[in-house]
């Protein structure tokens, strides 16, 4: 077994529990549960997209049906739900072995 002390000056424990205080609500269960919703107007506002867009790909951006049935149902997005969407479609760079080859790739915006 190895053994290690480390002398830490009180201003340095002060600066170690403020930045874990800091971090510790953001991941915690409770605090994506206290997550501001989003309506259908406002994520398509952010996306700059169309709320019809938003309403098409509802299911693959993790939205919540407020009330059961069908119909008009209202319907709410979490922030990090569609942070994650995006990411998951985050384009990559492509490389290619000649500058200007990107001109003959049919798909080379599609990532």
């Amino acid at each position: 077994m190895i053994e290690l002390t480390i002398r830490l000056t009180d201003e340095q424990l002060v600066q170690i529990a403020g930045r874990t205080a800091e971090l510790l609500p953001e991941r915690s269960p409770a605090a994506v549960a206290r997550e501001p919703l989003l309506t259908v107007g406002e994520l398509a506002e952010m996306l700059a997209v169309t709320p019809d867009w938003v309403r098409r790909h509802q299911a693959a951006l993790g939205a919540f049906r407020l009330s059961e049935g069908g119909g008009r149902n209202p319907i709410r997005f979490r922030a990090s739900d569609v942070e994650r969407f995006l990411a998951e479609r985050r384009l990559k760079p492509r490389q290619y072995a000649q500058p200007g080859d990107w001109r003959k790739d049919e798909n080379w915006c599609l990532g």
